[in-house]
């Protein structure tokens, strides 16, 4: 089960000194909660097993990589997306291609955190971890997407 955003990290996540909701808070959550499930999901023992075994079978038994990789990191990017084409659409993300925030997004989430599991050199993330990821991936998507909408803006577009 994941946990649930404590009070005393409300500004960081939209709400301001007052207490009142920003307009972006819910976005914000999402998109933690977000990161915070693909990681903990893919760095749990079991599926880390699974990728190894893609891995080590690619070589004959090429479908399985395939599926894993439709079913996983692309089905994850194309939610991802979709959901920012969505967010594009209310006017809750400013600007870009969503298929590259998405990227963007997950190249945060991640780093060099998979491959560093799949070949045990690192130990899976504590829960503390895996939530600064998802706060740093979402800040890094919020910050890009509003710096790109203003110099749209700037250039008159």
């Amino acid at each position: 089960m994941h946990q649930r955003t404590r009070p005393t990290d409300a500004p960081a996540l939209g709400h301001n000194n007052s207490g009142a909701t920003d307009p972006g808070c819910t976005r914000h959550i999402l998109l933690v909660e977000l990161g915070v499930s693909i990681l903990k999901t893919v760095c749990h023992p079991e599926v880390l097993t699974v990728f190894r075994l893609a891995i080590a079978e690619s070589d004959r038994v090429p479908e399985i990589a395939r599926t894993l990789d439709s079913s996983g990191r692309e089905a994850n990017q194309k939610a991802l997306t979709e959901l920012l084409r969505k967010a594009q659409a209310r006017g809750l993300v400013l600007a870009g291609d969503p298929a590259v925030l998405a990227v963007r997004y997950l190249v945060v989430l991640w780093g060099d955190l998979l491959i560093r599991l799949l070949m045990r050199v690192r130990a899976a993330p504590t829960e503390r971890e895996i939530e600064v990821r998802a706060r740093a991936a979402t800040e890094t998507l919020i910050n890009s997407s509003s710096k790109l909408g203003k110099r749209k803006e700037a250039a008159g577009q």
